[in-house]
């Protein structure tokens, strides 16, 4: 057995990383001042807009019990955080809206709790880690990858699950897809 340090491992995963073009690295905001922001959440700049600052510091001053949220949403559901959901239920034309921290956690709740035995989960192998770390968390037996980005290989990935799986013809189960 070859004994190889933390280090040399950790070298090791990040050389394997690169090869397959999945790692990630840090954004340095100081670099890319001068550009436009494509590349992340906040691509309308919204986060910069004086204007935008202005009336979100007017409506927290005016809304002192949005601080804090005095425990998990389970114990503490909030009267800012429901009207909220509310506001987005009825704007969305919704029976519900659950809002969640971040996209990681709703990906990972969603996947890890709405999928259910029988099911099947059917996904773009380059998807996000959030909906890998939901389907690993989730009680579906069919975990489905297809190739990045190929229609043709997601046909063949739900045929194939429609082929072995007479129940999500019959609708006695159901196929959840995610794409990138």
């Amino acid at each position: 057995e070859s004994k190889m340090s933390l280090e040399d491992k950790l070298n090791a995963a990040l050389t394997s990383r690169e090869k397959r073009l999945i790692r990630r690295r840090l954004y340095d905001p100081s670099a890319d001042a001068h550009l436009v922001d494509f590349s992340t959440n906040d691509y309308l700049s919204l986060s910069r807009s004086p204007d935008l600052r202005a009336r979100f510091l007017a409506r927290l001053a005016a809304a002192p019990d949005v601080l804090g949220s005095g425990g998990s949403r389970l114990l503490v559901n909030g009267h800012a955080h429901a009207a909220l959901e509310a506001r987005l239920a009825g704007f969305f034309r919704a029976p519900a809206a659950l809002l969640f921290n971040s996209g990681f956690d709703a990906n990972a709740g969603f996947f890890a709790c709405v999928p259910q035995p029988g099911d099947a989960v059917v996904f773009d192998e380059h998807i996000h880690a959030s909906v890998h770390d939901g389907v690993r968390a989730s009680r579906v037996a069919a975990r489905v990858p297809f190739a990045h980005n190929s229609i043709p290989a997601l046909r063949v990935a739900l045929e194939r699950l429609r082929q072995d799986r007479p129940a999500l013809v019959s609708g006695g189960s159901s196929v959840f897809v995610a794409v990138e």
